[in-house]
């Protein structure tokens, strides 16, 4: 058999390729998830506006339960969406970072620790610490109170090398039974020591 110009030759079909899939498109990035981009705060205060990177000046909104106290300087992550730019985080803070919590919150975990390299600061007006066993260690503590009222239900326990107390004005103490012991000496020093029944 002699082929002729017009015959086309086909490879049999156990010689034949398999069929390769059409190679999708790439789709454009869907306007309901905005990208999220870097913003630099250029006014704070409760109507903060930032500079996009599109060179644009736009107001802040916050998307977070929380809200802190933005300054001229502050790095925050930003969600445009149409007119509207949501914060929803803050990466750098130029003036030190206050955190506003809008309502009640609970910090919870299996084991918590706070630290602060140059220290902490606790402030309210009621703070109140509930444990069932409570451990203090410091090299030097400070108090100073305009009052205080302890009440112990169990036993009080102090053990010093020495302790010393001053009152500016009167000392009273009372006990149903009391007993002083001075392993080596008991001194009373005063004006005037008066023992009565």
């Amino acid at each position: 058999m002699t082929a002729t110009a017009n015959e086309t030759l086909m490879r049999p079909r156990w010689q034949s390729s398999p069929a390769q899939a059409p190679t999708p498109a790439a789709s454009p990035p869907s306007p309901l998830l905005p990208t999220a981009e870097v913003a630099t705060v250029v006014s704070g205060g409760p109507r903060a506006r930032a500079v996009v990177s599109s060179g644009e000046t736009v107001e802040l909104v916050w998307a977070l339960p929380y809200t802190t106290h933005l300054r001229p300087g502050d790095a925050v992550q930003v969600l445009r969406a149409g007119a509207s730019c949501y914060v929803i985080g803050v990466l750098r803070s130029a003036r030190g970072f206050t955190l506003l919590l809008n309502e009640a919150a609970q910090l919870r975990g299996f084991r918590l620790r706070l630290r602060g390299d140059l220290g902490v600061k606790l402030m309210a007006p009621d703070l109140r610490i509930r444990a069932r066993k409570l451990v203090s260690e410091a090299v030097e503590v400070s108090e100073r109170f305009q009052n205080v009222a302890r009440r112990v239900l169990g036993k009080l326990s102090v053990r010093a090398r020495s302790a010393r107390t001053i009152v500016a004005g009167e000392h009273h103490t009372r006990a149903k039974r009391r007993r002083g012991v001075g392993a080596e000496s008991h001194r009373l020093d005063g004006d005037l020591v008066q023992f009565g029944q």
